[in-house]
């Protein structure tokens, strides 16, 4: 039987099950009943990737799968911790986008854009699941929810604007919103509202 692992705890009861799918599926639904979720898990000291991987591997005598489950509380800070470098993955397109523009390579600059429009809806809906659980919580005070009402309508009226300047093909249009608008929007993003709801994770805890 497998050597299974919950936050760092051995869990003999769940030794017994034989594929990993099998065994993730009964860790997330028993975690829902008291709001804990997987947001990690490792064979044999190997991330899995739950969205790509192909999962339904048997499990041997010699196999070690460990779990860590958070509460949506925790996974909403870890986050919020991880979306500075997803920002940067943001802006770096951008400037492949830019560099495009200034070469004339239009084909380059359509298929970075494109790039660019599918991280930022992944973005946005990362926040605003993220945002929504801190609000069920109170962790966002007032005068932060104002603030990220604004930018969130920035982010809308930028992205619009994008969509407008690709459908007329103004690549100079599309090019200063990306630059000055979006990452400047990216931007208020990690400096007033994510460290705003950084400094209250000590204070959760």
């Amino acid at each position: 039987m497998a050597h299974i692992l919950i936050n760092n705890q051995v869990a003999p009861e769940l030794s017994a099950f034989s594929d990993l799918e099998t065994l993730i599926s009964q860790i997330a639904l028993s975690g829902q009943s008291d709001d804990r979720y997987i947001a990690e898990v490792k064979v044999n000291g190997g991330a899995v990737d739950l969205l790509m991987e192909h999962i339904s591997e048997r499990l041997s005598d010699t196999d070690t799968v460990s779990f860590k489950l958070l509460t949506s509380i925790e996974l909403a800070f870890e986050v919020i911790e991880s979306t500075h470098k997803y920002i940067e993955c943001i802006i770096k397109k951008i400037d492949e986008v830019v560099v495009n523009c200034s070469k004339g390579d239009f084909n380059e600059v359509n298929s970075c854009f494109t790039e660019v429009i599918e991280l930022i809806d992944i973005f946005t809906q990362l926040i605003t699941k993220t945002i929504a659980t801190f609000r069920q919580a109170n962790l966002i005070e007032r005068e932060t929810q104002a603030e990220i009402h604004e930018i969130e309508s920035q982010l809308l009226m930028i992205l619009k604007g994008l969509l407008n300047a690709k459908e007329l093909n103004n690549v100079s249009m599309l090019c200063d919103l990306l630059q000055y608008e979006l990452i400047d929007n990216l931007t208020r993003w990690k400096i007033q509202i994510f460290s705003k709801i950084k400094s209250k994770h000590g204070q959760h805890l």
